[in-house]
């Protein structure tokens, strides 16, 4: 596994961007009576691009000792209560973000034409590209809720098949 990250943060724009290339020695595949056919060394190409903004006006941190982007802290953290002054609340983090991404599975050897059964998929399957916008709200440090809309597109060759698909999903995501 080989990879490249670069990252950059301007106020409350971060970008980030990272290419990385896995190489598979001894790849088989897998045919349609479920067995192994040797292909030789494989290799995955992939690369990713993203660019979030903080609405509520934090920064993306940086853990120097690790080397990685660490968790954001929100300037408040979301909080709702009722005091003699009336309702207090907190907005927490709230951040906007935008990824392309894309994994090439092309670059591989092509089995021989003479295997029966034919092969089912195996590692030269074809390429995924992806399409991602996302809403993230920060309730603390260590607590967030994800939104994500998902457009995703692949080529797959064995069996032949290409498309789109459209996905929305949501998480909630703890971790201390």
């Amino acid at each position: 596994l080989f990879g490249e990250e670069l990252m950059a943060n301007l106020g409350s724009i971060h970008f980030r961007t990272e290419y990385f290339l896995v190489d598979v020695p001894n790849a088989s595949y897998v045919t349609t009576a479920n067995t192994l056919v040797p292909m030789g060394t494989a290799v995955y190409p992939g690369w990713y691009v993203q660019a979030s903004y903080f609405l509520t006006g934090e920064s993306q941190p940086y853990d120097r000792r690790f080397g990685l982007p660490d968790r954001p802290k929100p300037l408040t953290n979301y909080f709702c209560v009722r005091t003699d002054k009336g309702v207090e609340s907190g907005w927490g983090l709230w951040e906007l973000a935008v990824r392309y991404s894309s994994v090439d599975f092309t670059h591989n050897p092509i089995p021989p034409a003479n295997v029966s059964p034919a092969p089912s998929g195996g590692a030269a399957v074809g390429s995924l590209n992806q399409l991602t916008v996302g809403l993230n709200w920060w309730l603390n440090s260590s607590m967030k809720v994800q939104w994500n809309y998902v457009h995703a597109n692949r080529d797959v060759f064995v069996p032949a098949r290409r498309g789109g698909v459209d996905e929305f999903g949501m998480r909630f995501h703890a971790d201390f």
